[in-house]
């Protein structure tokens, strides 16, 4: 599942890792054509580590937008690998990565 796209670039010794997380993030209070509940569906907890370093986390919820988009920045040098996992609510899980240029 490619749920993830991710840029990456350093500058003055910070990387800059940019993602957007393919996800629909319902938020369990809104209601589809026939005046249903749409369950709840959204990522709880985003992780990004590079080596054996956790360089970034995120708890995510229900107030959260559709494809969340994340921007940080952490210590770190050309040639890293970024690595980044999402769970969320009802199980499903992803990891991508990303080699800093």
């Amino acid at each position: 599942m490619a749920s993830m796209r991710v840029k990456t670039k350093v500058k003055n010794g910070l990387v800059e890792v940019k993602l957007i997380a393919k996800h629909p993030m319902e938020s369990g209070q809104a209601k589809d054509k026939d005046g249903n509940l749409i369950p709840a569906h959204f990522i709880e907890a985003l992780t990004a580590t590079v080596g054996d370093n956790i360089v970034f986390t995120a708890n995510l919820g229900p107030a959260v937008s559709k494809d969340p988009y994340l921007k940080f920045y952490y210590q770190g040098s050309s040639g890293d690998v970024v690595k980044l996992h999402w769970a969320d609510n009802q199980g499903a899980e992803d990891s991508t990565e990303a080699k800093v240029k």
